[in-house]
């Protein structure tokens, strides 16, 4: 299987968006560590895109011949949208429908996981919103909603805001789990 990870850690526009900026290495290191198993067994290739801009992800997307069939965000998001990087590494938020719009082109797509604040959360509350003006239920949908109904087959999101430290536990685990042979609802 070939894996895409997704690390944004974008450079801030103001000191409002210092909180943008972790250890991405950090980040990569763990995560290469939980799927050794998995890679040196040969069930597994990874590739990383640590500069996480539209155009980017785009380009990934269509390099490898096979395509991907796993995609895991790690960075920052907002209810319907992913914060990752303009052409200077500096904060663009994504709204879902572009960042659907790119997977779509994974045609062998089968999980996609945002380890990303609110992935899985509604951008407002359903009993709230002003049926005369929406387009729709994608008006109501979470970026995860919107993944699984156009993308991947499995999302797995997060539905609060959670610190880095639960996200690579989850992470961890997850990973182990599957590198064991657990099934993807098991892990």
């Amino acid at each position: 299987l070939n894996l895409l990870i997704v690390l944004s850690s974008p450079s801030s526009r103001s000191q409002a968006d210092d909180y943008l900026s972790f250890d991405i290495y950090e980040v990569k290191r763990s995560l290469m560590q939980e799927l050794q198993p998995l890679i040196d067994r040969g069930l597994l290739v990874v590739d990383i895109e640590d500069r996480p801009t539209l155009e980017n992800l785009r380009r990934r997307i269509g390099q490898p011949s096979r395509g991907y069939q796993l995609f895991h965000y790690v960075g920052h998001a907002l209810p319907n949208r992913l914060v990752m990087e303009d052409i200077r590494g500096q904060r663009a938020d994504q709204d879902s429908s572009r960042i659907t719009e790119i997977l779509r082109l994974c045609t062998d797509l089968r999980l996609a996981v945002f380890a990303g604040c609110e992935t899985a959360r509604a951008r407002s509350d359903p009993f709230g919103v002003n049926t005369a003006c929406t387009v729709g239920w994608r008006d109501l949908a979470s970026l995860a909603d919107r993944c699984v109904q156009d993308a991947a087959p499995l999302v797995i999101g997060m539905q609060a805001i959670l610190p880095f430290r639960t996200e690579r536990i989850f992470t961890r685990f997850f990973y182990q789990g599957v590198a064991s042979g657990y099934s993807v609802a098991e892990a």
